[in-house]
């Protein structure tokens, strides 16, 4: 791998299962390793290590986009179901699809607002660097071609394509923000009709604009994989999992950990519908 500067990348790639306490169903959540005893409703506060769940089974509502047969539908007093949350503008929530977009402080109340098209896909990667919230590539829905365009907005809801990125076509890519710089890991680059993946990738890539993008290695140490999650730990970036290790759930219940200012999640969906 080239180094950059005098930052060391470390990439930390765990393929034992990751515990998600908490939370069921969906695909491939077998083999967790917590305890589902640890936290039970025993009268005294939750550890830590729990989440808490605010907003019960079915109130989640799908994006109401043009041909979806997803229900329920998003509407107020709802919140969005299966777009992918970023913490963006003033640290508030947002969630995007593909002509729609929320945004939210306590993660249970969303504003709505009609947005850009950017086009029906599946399994894009945001982030939020420079002011921006940012969008790249995915699965196109239709035929299940891979993409690479690069989409920006400083307002969440006008979004301007930036064109096409010098990383290949990819969907399940993993974008970190990481000492001032966009950091990109992995994907699929080949996908069958059904959605499963035929081929991935292992390459590392950076940019310091969102727009400008640079391998700093073509083959990480790690096996090729997609929908990895990632995070920062002090100076250093770690990842672990991946779309069949990792928490991967389609489900309408919303759940927070306690002390959220000191925890950051985020859950993949696992659903194949566009958004």
């Amino acid at each position: 791998m080239r180094h950059q500067g005098t930052c060391t990348l470390a990439i930390l790639a765990c393929l034992g299962s990751l515990a998600s306490v908490g939370c069921s169903g969906g695909h491939d959540t077998t083999n967790t390793t917590a305890s589902p005893a640890t936290c039970l409703s025993t009268g005294r506060p939750a550890p830590s290590a729990c989440w808490e769940l605010v907003a019960p089974l079915g109130t989640g509502g799908f994006p109401p986009e043009k041909g979806s047969f997803d229900s329920p539908k998003w509407a107020p007093g709802r919140w969005p179901l299966t777009p992918e949350p970023v913490v963006g503008f003033n640290g508030d929530l947002w969630m995007m699809s593909q002509t729609h977009a929320w945004s939210s402080r306590d993660g249970l109340n969303w504003t709505h607002y009609p947005k850009t098209d950017w086009g029906e896909r599946i399994s894009q990667a945001y982030a939020f660097f420079n002011g921006r919230l940012w969008m790249f590539g995915g699965l196109r829905y239709n035929d299940r071609a891979p993409l690479n365009d690069i989409w920006w907005s400083a307002d969440g809801a006008r979004w301007t394509n930036a064109g096409n990125a010098a990383w290949s076509p990819r969907k399940g890519q993993t974008i970190i923000v990481f000492r001032n710089k966009l950091w990109l890991f992995g994907g699929a680059d080949q996908v069958k009709h059904d959605f499963s993946t035929v081929h991935a990738l292992d390459d590392v890539w950076n940019s310091d604009d969102g727009l400008h993008w640079t391998q700093a290695t073509a083959a990480a140490p790690w096996p090729r994989r997609e929908g990895a999650s990632s995070w920062i730990r002090t100076s250093r970036t770690a990842g672990a999992g991946n779309h069949r290790s990792g928490f991967v759930a389609r489900t309408t219940k919303l759940l927070a950990r306690p002390r959220p200012a000191k925890v950051a999640a985020s859950a993949r969906s696992s659903a194949h519908s566009p958004r």
